[in-house]
């Protein structure tokens, strides 16, 4: 079963932020497996990841196969075999208009 990772645009006006719950991601020892980034937004407002819609800065061997670039669910596999923090940005689109945010995960 995967970590599930809510991602919010908000709009106040004409400026839109990301709220990413949980941040940071807390990851128990031993849990292995999908963490899955979804878009909460309605459908109907277009909002979906960009091509690296989740990007980790440093993955080393901890995190590998990216996918879901264009759609509103995005995941990346976490082996968690090293504790540690990892920063990573989540990036999203609407008709040209991007929106970007810089969150955390901990493999505790």
């Amino acid at each position: 079963m995967p970590i599930i990772v809510n991602v919010t645009v908000k709009t106040a006006g004409s400026d839109h932020t990301l709220d990413i719950d949980p941040d940071p991601v807390q990851i128990a020892v031993g849990v292995r497996g999908p963490i899955q980034w979804k878009i909460t937004n309605p459908a109907s407002e277009r909002w979906k990841f960009r091509r690296n819609g989740v990007d980790i800065t440093d993955p080393g061997t901890e995190f590998d196969d990216p996918r879901g670039g264009g759609s509103r669910v995005f995941t990346w596999n976490n082996h968690h075999t090293t504790a540690g923090t990892y920063k990573y940005a989540v990036r999203v689109e609407q008709d040209g208009l991007n929106v970007d945010e810089d969150p955390t995960i901990m493999n505790n």
